[in-house]
């Protein structure tokens, strides 16, 4: 897709439009999960509330602006789609594994537009790794951010996820520079590394985890 170079005033958005942009501000989005009833619990957010006809209508318009691309999952090779017809298969197909093998995600316009209109804090962005051990109940976390402030606060704070932590052993480490999402890169973040307790009682998400303090961007 060849980008259009967008430059202020930015065009204006759909409802429709900004919600699908949002969503792929933090992940590459297998296609088929738009159409899933669970949507709401994958992405923890509310659902899209388009008709299917008006999804695919959206995404065309949005691919069409240049905003959104389609990737093959696979090889990472980019699709190519010129018509509704061909984004209806996408959102359908399944791949051996039961996964649709077309994700979609921002362009680098489509990231400037979304910048423009949410306007991120990336310094509240916290993303949030870990490895279970089954034999032994135990997780290997890694917090990163931008500010290693933010990080002492949010692990001062009831950390959420993963309790107790042994704060006698927290393992401190500069990442320079830091890949924070698959379109955006920071200079420099912080890591902090501990070994926790499961206590979520919950299936692993099927998408990398990010933990964002409220309002790290404006349109949330």
């Amino acid at each position: 897709m060849q980008s259009k170079h967008y430059e202020l005033p930015w065009p204006r958005l759909t409802r429709g439009e900004y919600w699908l942009l949002e969503i792929m501000a933090e992940h590459m989005i297998p296609a088929d999960f738009l159409t899933r009833d669970d949507l709401d619990k994958l992405l923890d957010k509310q659902p899209h509330g388009l008709s299917q006809d008006e999804l695919l209508a959206t995404i065309f318009e949005l691919s069409r602006q240049g905003l959104v691309s389609f990737i093959n999952r696979h090889d990472q090779t980019e699709r190519q789609f010129s018509n509704t017809d061909q984004i209806r298969d996408a959102l359908a197909e399944e791949s051996r594994r039961g996964r649709s093998k077309t994700s979609l995600c921002l362009t680098p316009d489509g990231a400037r537009v979304w910048e423009a209109f949410a306007a991120p804090e990336w310094d509240r962005f916290v993303y949030e790794g870990y490895i279970f051990d089954e034999s032994t109940g135990r997780v290997l976390v890694e917090l990163i951010c931008a500010s290693r402030r933010r990080l002492q606060w949010y692990l001062g704070s009831s950390y959420p996820s993963l309790s107790p932590i042994d704060r006698s052993r927290l393992w401190w480490s500069t990442i320079e520079p830091w890949q924070a999402t698959y379109w955006k890169t920071l200079p420099k973040a912080h890591s902090v590394r501990f070994v926790g307790s499961d206590d979520r009682k919950e299936e692993p998400s099927l998408l990398p985890k990010f933990v964002v303090t409220p309002r790290w961007y404006s349109w949330d």
